[in-house]
């Protein structure tokens, strides 16, 4: 893949982290009671579509700048909902805490996270012996 290409996909990644980081942020507070439990269901849903957004784009391309990009976008947009809607999205408490740094951190640790592609096969004709 070349250069331009994937600068292009980082853009397209970043654009995309954006996005879910707005949509997850203001959707973070919904919970589910499950049995005495209030389950924070979007915490949980948002931490797994940063993670398969990231974690997909750290697969699916050779350099780590397109899930560089898409971990960027979401920590932007989380800053941005949080600096333009903090009364109406954030409260003070366990919740919002953990929404406002586990998207980063684990968007870094993803992006660090070496990746072992298979070795190419070898050509060399088999050995009928």
């Amino acid at each position: 893949m070349g250069q331009l290409s994937t600068w292009i996909s980082a853009v397209i990644a970043l654009v995309c982290g954006v996005l879910l980081g707005i949509i997850t942020t203001i959707a973070h507070r919904a919970s589910a009671l499950i049995g005495d439990w209030t389950a924070p269901m979007g915490l949980i849903l948002g931490l797994v579509a940063v993670l398969a957004l990231v974690l997909g784009c750290r697969l699916l391309w050779e350099h780590r700048l397109p899930a560089l990009g898409a971990g960027i976008g979401v920590v932007v947009a989380e800053i941005f909902v949080a600096q333009a809607g903090r009364a109406l999205f954030l409260a003070d408490d366990a919740v919002t805490r953990t929404w406002l740094i586990a998207p980063a951190l684990l968007a870094a640790l993803i992006v660090v996270w070496p990746v072992r592609r298979a070795a190419p096969p070898d050509r060399r004709p088999a050995r009928a012996d």
